[in-house]
């Protein structure tokens, strides 16, 4: 008589280790590769790190990798302390909150300036322990801003900490008024432009005053006002930077999205409308329109744009065009800009409440089409 009926069928699991960023993130592109190591590049925050000997790609879920980053991180620092633990269970905070900075700089500006900068502050600060550290250049960052905060001019502090009171309380009432915290940000990003920019109007208006016009003179100021930007103004060819710009921009927030949600997303560029719109039919999602700098023109001679078909928005992952385009029409223009448009349906203010939706936070305004 067969023994088999009790008998159950095991999996057996290995222990794996985890190459994990500063920033928390597991996910990496190859960089580079030598005789004896892999130097990867994390596709979160663009961090290197080096793997000696070979790696492997493979899938795990999302899930498991939260849980061994949270129950066995092992991490490099000699002096870390493992954080005592409440009674429910959850990690008790340091006594100092730390964040994550990131934001784009050019190449030679880093090595240049920033890579030496830091590095000597690190030599003026070379018996400190903390400039021992791998966060390092954390410390030195806040050293530099700390000296240039005590020799800034008092008038531009004064400036931000009014601005600052000021879009507290404006993110207060926003929220009070049941806003979405996507649109909150978006309210919170124009209107700290607009108090930048008034501050700083005033500021020169009270340091230069304005002297005193002859009649004639306001007579031809008011003329000049009022004139009309002429069309032959020099503009400079877009050749094309606008379109794989955006491509580009959405090539990174996709990447972005997919590892943060692990689910993908469906983007589309093109300078077919008509195209974008009837993804957007077929699948839902956003259709916006992305137009170049003013000061731009197209090989028709007229102010670029393209579309582009977005299938969700992430309120956690920013979604700038202005990096990329910036960064492309450096050489020719400084400070070029775009303008995002989200595009809606004729009949939209026809549609069912339940059947409307929010303006995505990186759009500045809706436009009609038809559908």
């Amino acid at each position: 008589m067969s023994q088999k009926k009790n008998i159950k069928e095991v999996t057996a699991k290995i222990e794996t280790t985890i190459v994990l960023c500063q920033c928390g993130s597991t996910s990496f592109n190859l960089k580079k590769k030598t005789k004896t190591a892999v130097e990867l590049e994390c596709s979160k925050c663009n961090d290197k790190t080096s793997v000696k000997g070979p790696v492997a790609l493979t899938q795990v879920s999302k899930q498991e990798v939260a849980l061994a980053i949270k129950e066995s991180v092992v991490r490099p620092d000699p002096d870390y302390k493992p954080k005592a633990k409440a009674s429910g269970g959850k990690p008790i905070e340091d006594e100092k909150a730390y964040t994550m900075l990131r934001f784009r700089i050019g190449i030679e500006a880093k090595e240049s300036v920033v890579d030496r900068a830091l590095e000597a502050v690190r030599v003026l600060n070379n018996d400190d322990e903390e400039y021992k550290k791998q966060t390092w250049q954390g410390h030195a960052l806040e050293f530099i801003c700390a000296d240039f905060v005590a020799g800034c001019d008092p008038q531009a502090l004064v400036i931000v900490d009014e601005i600052e009171e000021e879009m507290e309380l404006l993110a207060a009432k926003s929220k009070e008024e049941g806003k979405e915290e996507k649109d909150i940000k978006r309210i919170i990003r124009d209107a700290k432009k607009k108090a930048r920019d008034k501050a700083v109007d005033a500021t020169i208006k009270a340091v230069k005053p304005k002297k005193r016009k002859k009649p004639e003179e306001k007579k031809e100021e008011l003329k000049t006002e009022n004139e009309v930007e002429p069309e032959t103004e020099r503009k400079i060819y877009d050749k094309g930077r606008l379109l794989e710009s955006v491509q580009k921009t959405l090539k990174y927030y996709k990447e972005e999205y997919e590892n943060e949600r692990d689910e993908m997303l469906g983007v589309e560029v093109s300078f077919d409308y008509e195209e974008v719109a009837k993804r957007a039919e077929q699948k839902g999602g956003y259709v916006v329109k992305i137009i170049g700098d003013n000061r731009t023109k197209n090989s028709g001679e007229e102010r670029p744009e393209v579309y582009a078909w977005i299938t969700a928005e992430d309120k956690e992952i920013p979604l700038n065009f202005d990096i990329e385009y910036s960064d492309a029409m450096e050489k020719d223009l400084r400070d070029a800009d775009v303008k995002v448009v989200e595009m809606i349906p004729e009949d939209y203010d026809k549609l069912d409440k339940e059947d409307t939706w929010e303006m995505p936070a990186f759009c500045e305004e809706r436009e009609r089409y038809e559908s």
